[in-house]
């Protein structure tokens, strides 16, 4: 190994992610409906005097919380009434400690006899941060690591490094960077289910491509001491993942998408010449396949491609990233799709890809400023779109009405105190903003089949965005609910059959609040119950 020193100068280049991050917080207004469901958690890990919560004691009936809990456990220890302004300390934090572990690790593997031929090594740092700044993909704004509390931003880093810790122990043999595997594994089950099913995939590919079976054995092991703290966890998040398989896959992802590959032979073509469908439809529908976001998102993947094909070494770098690429094939499938969007799991080596595109500047220099020019265009574009996405799209605005509404529940209970409020929404989106610690809200967590004696396929029978209007009147009696917000747009029946439904049950509704021109949002009070 050749002397080791860091080129410091070029670290503010690797932090532009994180500025312009910051600036888009500011500039786009789309703050996710889990934020509320996040604050909760951290809430009730803080009332349990900082100790990890088995179930949420804001939601109405028995429930299992299986959600990882790291990072709410972390917040847990900081005053309730900055929660909003951590998470833009979160994603500040999650995004500056992604880039400078990219940069330390782009300096140190650079000081190995492997790149002794480069005659500028200072420059491939150079060139991978302006690669690393310069992926669309990463500006992204309705990326859950870029919008309110959430622990992808954290996972996304923990994976990376996770990485980075395979690739050090390739070229040292070092069994240190394997032993630091352990503990990395285990941060990643209790901080991201999505970093964690990543892990789960990726190392069985790594293991077997690089034909090294050590690999697999640091994860192992932390999934056995997880599994025997934490069992309940895990046997959550494979409920979770069965319902998504059994139902909302169906339901929910593959009705809007019948197949991703589908897309490329047949359903664009139709699309294209179908004069009832506008434009922008069009462009939103083609623009979300992921072979599409994989190309325009991250257009360094090409010269990666390029570059291999030129010269196939480097192991320790390209095995990381054909495990990505294959992790993400494996999730493309009609069958596989449950296991969340296929494009973010490249989102692990996109820094492998800036290295490698770095490298492969010094032979295909045209290709890799063109890549560069068109990446920056696309970044000032998207996030054009977001600012005024976020004020002009309809389901924003109606999610802000929403709080308004529920401002105004907080109000009325603060009036009349009562210890047993209990709230339901038809809508699963609205249900999420409703949460509040002042009242149990009826919401379906997702890591458990029933709620009471109600099965997911009860509640759910065609889409996981709205109760089924039959189970409604049940639901109202059976959890003693007070306040019911409900919204029109997701009734079939006519409003005067609804209300005729609900009070031959017994149950007669008082408009407490109606916040939309076409009053298809109405918060009520159940007055009364037979």
């Amino acid at each position: 190994m050749n002397d080791f020193y860091i080129t410091w100068e070029y670290l503010v280049i690797y932090l532009i992610p994180s500025i312009i991050s910051i600036i888009s917080l500011r500039l786009v207004k789309i703050q996710g409906t889990d934020q509320f469901y996040h604050e909760l958690i951290i809430r009730a890990i803080k009332n349990n005097r900082n100790r990890f919560i088995k179930e949420n004691p804001y939601i109405i009936g028995d429930n299992n919380m299986a959600y990882p809990q790291l990072l709410h456990w972390v917040l847990s220890f900081f005053p309730l009434k900055n929660i909003a302004r951590n998470a833009i300390i979160i994603n500040l934090f999650s995004t500056m400690i992604s880039a400078i572990s990219l940069f330390l690790f782009v300096n140190f593997i650079l000081a190995f006899p492997q790149f002794d031929f480069l005659e500028n090594q200072k420059k491939v740092v150079l060139l991978t941060g302006l690669a690393y700044a310069s992926f669309p993909f990463s500006y992204d704004m309705i990326n859950a690591k870029n919008m309110g509390i959430s622990a992808r931003g954290i996972g996304l880093f923990l994976g990376q490094a996770y990485l980075y810790l395979i690739s050090l122990y390739l070229i040292t043999e070092n069994l240190y960077f394997l032993a630091l595997l352990i503990p990395i594994s285990i941060l990643i089950f209790f901080s991201s289910a999505f970093s964690m099913q990543f892990i789960l995939f990726a190392t069985p590919i790594i293991s077997a491509l690089s034909l090294n079976i050590y690999i697999f054995i640091p994860l192992l092991l932390a999934f056995f001491i997880c599994y025997g703290l934490k069992p309940h966890f895990f046997k959550g998040q494979f409920t979770h993942k069965k319902l998504y398989k059994l139902h909302l896959a169906e339901r929910y992802i593959l009705q809007t998408r019948f197949s991703i590959w589908r897309d490329l032979v047949y359903d664009f073509w139709i699309l294209v010449f179908d004069k009832k469908v506008s434009m922008v439809e069009k462009i939103k529908y083609i623009s979300s396949n992921s072979i599409v976001v994989v190309v325009s998102s991250m257009p360094f993947a090409i010269l990666t491609l390029v570059y291999f094909i030129h010269n196939p070494t480097f192991p320790f770098l390209f095995i990381p990233i054909l495990s990505c690429f294959m992790v993400f094939l494996l999730t493309c499938f009609r069958n596989t799709r449950f296991l969340g969007e296929p494009e973010r799991y490249l989102e692990f080596c996109l820094g492998y890809l800036s290295i490698v595109a770095a490298l492969g500047c010094m032979v295909f220099p045209s290709l890799y400023w063109l890549l560069f020019g068109y990446s920056v265009l696309f970044i000032a574009l998207r996030l054009f779109f977001y600012v005024y996405y976020s004020k002009t799209n309809r389901n924003v605005i109606r999610r802000d009405e929403v709080k308004e509404i529920k401002e105004n529940l907080e109000r009325i209970i603060d009036e009349k105190p009562n210890n047993s409020n209990n709230i339901l929404s038809n809508s699963t989106q609205y249900a999420k903003i409703l949460l509040n610690p002042k009242w149990k809200t009826f919401w379906h967590p997702l890591f458990q089949q029933n709620v009471g004696k109600y099965h997911f396929v009860d509640l759910f029978p065609e889409s996981y965005d709205f109760i089924s209007e039959n189970v409604i009147p049940d639901l109202i009696a059976d959890f003693s609910i007070n306040y019911f917000l409900c919204d029109y747009t997701r009734v079939e029946s006519s409003r005067k059959h609804f209300i005729e439904g609900l009070e031959k049950k017994g149950i007669v509704l008082d408009n407490v609040m109606t916040n939309t021109d076409d009053n298809n949002l109405i918060l009520y009070k159940v007055c009364q119950k037979s």
